[in-house]
């Protein structure tokens, strides 16, 4: 043992001086200053020695380090110690520095069992705890890097270390976090209360006080599921997806079950309490069936997104009826009658049109006397009956006129066409072609005919005998129009050159006109009026 040469006493000490076991009790000594320790620096001690400190302990400064009391039992130390601290070999454990403030760590700290509490290091960052037990007193805390276990009271690990926190986990026994809360992964079981967010990832089965899981958690959130437990939402409620299957009644406020969950969809059922959908309504699509009845009564209306009432709440159901917006359904059923009541001068419109058919038969043509088409005889496929058909020479024409029926959706364009057939020429004359034309003239009802205009439908056959040969569709701008237009016809052939270069235009050898059509737009079954759309 050693003694700084610079320690002097208040007081007189009395030492007790034990050389261990068989070797007996020294006595006391009595010391009255730093030159009568000498003694204990050149004894041969192979044991141990215990002093007893009878006075107080003075620093350099005068200031006292450690003050004895009046008996020993109330002695304590009233200052810092200034020097250096020394193991029993004589190894300096802690290096006090110049001041205090570089004191740092020379020597490792043994635990009673003789493995290391504290590995030292040059400096305090590279001095680490190894092993051993750190009981902290009082109401501080440990602030520092943990490169070893943590292990509960019961010696089960509370947290294992491993090379990076990655490697490193929560196994068992009680972490209690601060004001702070837990700030990082938990990898491991929970199996405490939860009082704070769980802001990441659950990658493990949430387990409920009768160890039923919560929440299953699979390889994403479309595998993973709530299965059983109580989840209880804060202020802000529940925000999400429930994509499983819902085990449990569904509560209200005030304890009434909204939904009451049975073994199966169809004996589950809504029974009380209120569902308050946000400002955004009720946003979700409903792909099942609905295989019962809504036997209670409509005490509010239904409201398109435009606020105006779908359907409107009467105090029966006659009372009530839909009125305005739309409903979207894939299909209407109905073993009786179906009645559409729109009111006066109200009507079904379709949103999106339909096309039909304005048809100019041959039968309906009118005849000039000269440049007439002429009726022949036509024996589709060669064999059959004979069909009486008007064939047209070049500059052969006929004369017609329609009116647009109330279905007509106003001001949409029309598409003018015309039917033909080469008869049994298909193959002869492959590749060539007939110059329709059509001349036409409009005016609405009250409205003024104009110059006619012309329409070029000029066509090639195909090559095949008999074939039902579809010109092209020309559009005829429909701007203005409205329902009972009348359309003034020509209808012709001709070639300006280059249109018409049909080879064989004997008699029996022309094509055939069977139909001009005129395609329009529709989206009433009528007019709303006599002569108003």
């Amino acid at each position: 043992m050693s003694w700084r040469e610079d320690a002097f006493f208040k007081d007189t000490h009395a030492i007790r001086l034990f050389l261990g076991e068989g070797v007996g009790d020294l006595g006391v000594l009595v010391v009255a200053s730093a030159d009568d320790l000498n003694i204990l620096a050149d004894a041969a001690v192979d044991g141990y020695i215990e002093i007893d400190i009878k006075g107080d302990i003075v620093s350099e400064d005068g200031t006292v380090v450690f003050e004895h009391g009046t008996d020993g039992t109330d002695a304590l130390a009233i200052a810092d110690l200034r020097g250096d601290v020394l193991s029993a070999n004589g190894l300096t454990v802690l290096d006090n520095g110049t001041d205090g403030t570089d004191a740092f760590l020379t020597a490792d700290v043994l635990a009673e069992d003789g493995s290391p509490v504290v590995l030292s290091g040059p400096d305090q960052e590279t001095s680490e705890i190894a092993a051993g037990i750190i009981q902290i007193m009082g109401a501080g805390y440990f602030v520092g890097n943990i490169l070893g276990s943590v292990l509960a009271a019961d010696e089960n690990p509370v947290v294992t270390i491993g090379a990076d926190i990655a490697n490193s986990s929560v196994e068992a026994g009680t972490i209690t976090a601060g004001v702070g809360g837990f700030n990082g992964d938990l990898s491991g079981n929970v199996t405490g209360d939860v009082s704070g967010d769980v802001t990441g990832d659950i990658t493990g089965n949430v387990l409920a006080g009768d160890a039923a899981a919560i929440v299953s958690s699979g390889a994403d959130i479309e595998n993973s599921s709530v299965e059983a437990g109580t989840i209880t939402a804060g202020t802000g409620g529940f925000n999400g997806n429930l994509a499983g299957i819902h085990n449990g009644d569904v509560i209200a406020d005030d304890a009434a079950a909204i939904i009451t969950a049975g073994a199966d969809i169809a004996n589950s059922s809504v029974n009380a309490g209120t569902i308050t959908a946000g400002a955004g309504g009720f946003n979700g699509d409903l792909t099942g069936d609905v295989d019962g009845d809504v036997s209670g009564d409509l005490t509010g209306d239904v409201l398109a997104d435009d606020a105006s009432a779908i359907v409107s709440s009467g105090a029966t159901q006659a009372a009530s009826g839909v009125n305005v917006g739309k409903v979207t359904t894939p299909e209407i059923e109905t073993a009786g009658d179906l009645t559409i009541d729109c009111g006066a001068n109200q009507t079904a419109v379709l949103e999106e049109s339909v096309w039909d058919d304005l048809r100019i038969v041959p039968g309906a043509f009118d005849f000039a006397g000269s440049s007439d088409p002429t009726l022949t005889g036509w024996q589709p496929g060669g064999a059959g009956a004979t069909f009486q058909v008007y064939e047209f020479n070049i500059d052969d024409e006929v004369f017609a006129s329609c009116q647009m029926p109330h279905s007509y959706r106003e001001g949409t364009d029309l598409n003018f066409h015309i039917h033909w057939t080469p008869k049994d020429r298909g193959v002869t004359e492959s590749g060539k072609s007939v110059g329709w034309k059509v001349d036409y003239s409009i005016a609405n009802p009250n409205g003024v005919f104009g110059a006619s205009a012309t329409v070029d439908l000029q066509d090639v056959c195909s090559g095949v005998n008999h074939q039902h040969e579809l010109t092209s569709s020309v559009v005829v701008d429909g701007t203005g129009l409205t329902i009972s237009h009348i359309i003034m016809l020509r209808i012709y052939r001709s070639d300006t050159g280059a249109d018409d270069t049909w080879a064989n235009n004997g008699a029996g050898e022309r094509p055939v006109l069977l139909e001009f059509d005129i395609h329009y737009e529709s989206d009433t079954i009528g007019s709303r009026q006599e002569v108003v759309k």
